[in-house]
């Protein structure tokens, strides 16, 4: 099973930014870091993306290229896991041919 190591890597920066910000703003001033999605698992976010109706169409993962995703890359491997363990299709067109 493949693990998000980068996602571990957010989880210790966020965590080091927001002890960061609570050294160095006054203590009257009130910044809160809010990730929503940071523990959730990505099928999870695909089901609730179909939920909301939200253009997954117009969501990419990659980040190569700004009109068609690349489709070589993990974050391509783990964005297409996570539609099929939603059980949705992946609704984007990538320029390197993707098995679905």
């Amino acid at each position: 099973m493949s693990h998000d190591r980068k996602g571990q890597g957010v989880v210790l920066a966020i965590g080091a930014m927001d002890l960061w910000v609570t050294a160095s703003i006054a203590r009257e001033t009130h910044i809160e870091i809010v990730t929503p999605v940071m523990r959730v698992r990505k099928w999870e976010i695909a089901e609730r993306d179909l939920e909301l109706d939200a253009p997954s169409d117009r969501m990419r993962s990659c980040y190569q290229f700004k009109d068609v995703a690349y489709g070589a890359c993990d974050s391509r491997r783990l964005r297409l896991r996570a539609f099929a363990a939603a059980g949705i299709s992946d609704p984007i067109a990538y320029r390197v041919p993707v098995e679905r």
